[in-house]
């Protein structure tokens, strides 16, 4: 449950969003370092996991992609018991992995590898409850096929929309402009040891930069201009602790980037630091880790899903949050004041220091994984989704008819060793629907992790003791899960 609070809306005689002054709006935002993130609507309309999370803020729309291959529209201005999406945008026949838009004009991509471009005028051609097949008609402005694997994540230059850069499994990194009559621009040298590239995004501060993340545990920062070249090169090298670094998000400067990598915590680097380039492996190690206490009721954790966080002002605070495997979000706030503080410590400590900043805030309720935050830069509200088919909408301030936050119920995965039983008697929160099943779904895989987990330290086991221990439980739960959905 999430703790009551008074309503700052009703102090202050207006909700956030009837306040047009922006020194109202400031006065406002004053206040929200003191308050906590008690209320949250649930926007409904998509039928499966939701993926990706866009704004168009100078339109007042929130785009989102998932699993049900549909690109849905919704509005951030209208009456907030309006939660229903306004349209959707349809083309792929696979799976919506990254939506992003800029000036009216909206680009995804997912696992069929296709590159769609939208305009935001089209949007109302295609009713959001439209379900397109894999034949279905499309109301996107230009197809192209980008990519002969899913294309994970895309970046649009920060000043010009015809600009597109993709990430994609099969290890590229394309430039696409759609101004031109061939689209495809190019790609960077292709590494052979690498399988996939996870992330891409143009600086915002900078926008002849651009960040990919991969399999590996760098982060690589490339100039514009050298890209097709046969010799481009990283400008500069980022090491993360762990391999496998799902997402790099820059901050609204282009100074700082959040990393979020696998079984870690979020770390964030300084590119303007060459102070803080480890020597030994010509690479800049991070400024500081964004850690979480743990408890019994929060740990934070992510090993299992792709996770993107979001670097984003709300007023005059520079704030963090990221989504984790225990089904919470957490937020990381007042970054201005503590990074700049880092940065300019006198002597810089040594690269391999960690440096730790905790976490300020927790937003519960999601009843599964959150893989997706979105802090919006022009009103305070946290965006989040993930596992769920469901987006949450989270503000210090009431944005409905209710003069109390409502009551929030919080889940948690079931342990491993309950997984078993748990099949015989499946809660009745998680019925026979896609999303209940997508929700079971990830409960097994982070079961299994748990599970593992609780083994590393046993090194008087052997390998292939473990491994037969290990594969005899997963056959096992396998077989009660097949008897189940036959």
């Amino acid at each position: 449950m999430m703790p009551r609070v008074s309503p700052l809306g009703k102090q202050h005689g207006q909700s956030c969003r009837e306040v047009d002054s922006k020194s109202a709006r400031s006065a406002i935002y004053n206040v929200i370092h003191k308050a906590q993130w008690s209320y949250c609507e649930t926007l409904k309309g998509s039928s499966d996991c939701v993926n990706a999370l866009a704004l168009a803020p100078e339109r007042d729309i929130l785009l989102s992609g998932g699993d049900d291959k549909r690109v849905l529209i919704w509005s951030t201005a209208s009456s907030p018991e309006s939660t229903s999406p306004l349209g959707a945008f349809t083309g792929h026949n696979g799976i919506i992995f990254c939506v992003q838009a800029q000036q009216g004009t909206i680009y995804s991509c997912g696992n069929d590898g296709l590159l769609l471009k939208y305009s935001m005028e089209r949007a109302a051609s295609t009713s959001s409850t439209q379900q397109p097949s894999r034949n279905s008609e499309t109301n996107a402005d230009d197809v192209i096929l980008a990519a002969d694997a899913g294309i994970l994540k895309l970046s649009i230059h920060p000043e010009n929309h015809h600009l597109v850069l993709t990430a994609a499994q099969d290890g590229l990194v394309k430039l696409f402009d759609f101004r031109s009559s061939s689209r495809e621009q190019g790609s960077l040298p292709k590494d052979n040891k690498l399988t996939e590239h996870n992330h891409v995004e143009f600086n915002p501060g900078h926008p002849v930069l651009f960040v990919t993340t991969d399999l590996s545990n760098e982060l690589k920062l490339y100039d514009i201009r050298m890209f097709g070249a046969s010799d481009c090169k990283p400008v500069l090298k980022m090491k993360s602790p762990k391999n496998d670094v799902s997402a790099a998000v820059f901050s609204p400067n282009g100074r700082y980037a959040v990393s979020q990598c696998h079984n870690h915590v979020p770390v964030i680097f300084d590119i303007h630091s060459y102070d803080s380039i480890d020597s030994a492996t010509n690479s800049l190690a991070p400024l500081c880790h964004l850690t979480v206490p743990e408890t019994e009721h929060s740990a934070y954790l992510s090993s299992i899903t792709i996770k993107t966080p979001s670097f984003q002002y709300i007023g005059d605070e520079l704030v963090v949050c990221c989504g984790s495997e225990d089904f919470n979000v957490y937020g990381w706030r007042d970054l201005q004041v503590k990074l700049y503080s880092l940065s300019t410590a006198s002597p810089m400590p040594p690269a391999n220091d960690s440096l730790e900043i905790v976490n300020d805030f927790i937003l519960p309720g999601a009843r599964s994984i959150v893989n997706n935050v979105l802090i919006h830069p022009h009103q305070p509200r946290i965006y989040t989704s993930g596992v769920e088919s469901v987006i949450r909408c989270y503000s210090p301030f009431s944005m409905s008819q209710y003069e109390t936050p409502p009551t929030l119920i919080t889940r948690k995965p079931t342990p491993y060793p309950d997984l078993l039983e748990y099949l015989e008697r499946l809660p009745s929160e998680l019925d026979d629907t896609v999303d209940g099943k997508a929700i079971f779904f990830f409960d097994r895989l982070l079961g299994r992790e748990s599970f593992r987990r609780r083994f590393t330290d046993m090194l008087d086991l052997s390998p292939d003791g473990m491994e037969n221990e290990n594969m005899s439980d997963d056959d096992e739960l396998e077989q009660n899960i097949e008897s189940r959905e036959s």
